[in-house]
């Protein structure tokens, strides 16, 4: 049985929605999103300036960092990874992961592109960005209530 071209590009038009709500499914029970903006200041040194450095959050609320620094890539590090991993979940398909060091980290961002993590238990949570040559480094804190 042949399959037309319109019957084809719906079957494909659906995968791609299910895949899209799939990847994003954690998002729907978040308490609460809240965005991290990566700047770089101006001047004589510049230096990657956080929009939240410490940020308050409600237990399985989302934290989106967002890279506003052109022409640098950035990553998260939240160097104690295990603490980290145990209480979260990435809504974005592989936003977060453990590398070689035991810390949870992000692959490097592009410019103008987000990484997520949604946080499940209450804690206190510090975390670094940084770009890639490591030049240009920033700590911040999500702190986690349970409400």
């Amino acid at each position: 049985m042949k399959i037309s071209n319109l019957a084809l590009r719906w079957k494909i038009a659906v995968g791609i929605i299910a895949f899209m709500f799939l990847v994003n499914i954690g998002a729907l029970f978040a308490e609460e999103a809240s965005t991290v903006q990566i700047l770089k200041s101006s001047g004589d040194k510049p230096e990657l300036v956080l929009s939240a450095p410490d940020l308050y959050i409600a237990k399985n609320g989302v934290v989106i960092w967002l890279n506003s620094v052109k022409n640098e890539e950035i990553q998260v590090v939240f160097k104690d990874g295990k603490a980290a991993m145990d209480v979260s979940f990435s809504p974005a398909f592989k936003s977060f992961c453990l590398d070689s060091s035991s810390c949870f980290v992000t692959s490097f961002i592009p410019y103008a592109a987000t990484s997520s993590l949604q946080f499940t238990k209450a804690g206190t949570f510090d975390y670094s960005v940084s770009n890639r040559t490591g030049k240009y480094s920033v700590k911040g804190k999500i702190i986690v209530r349970d409400m």
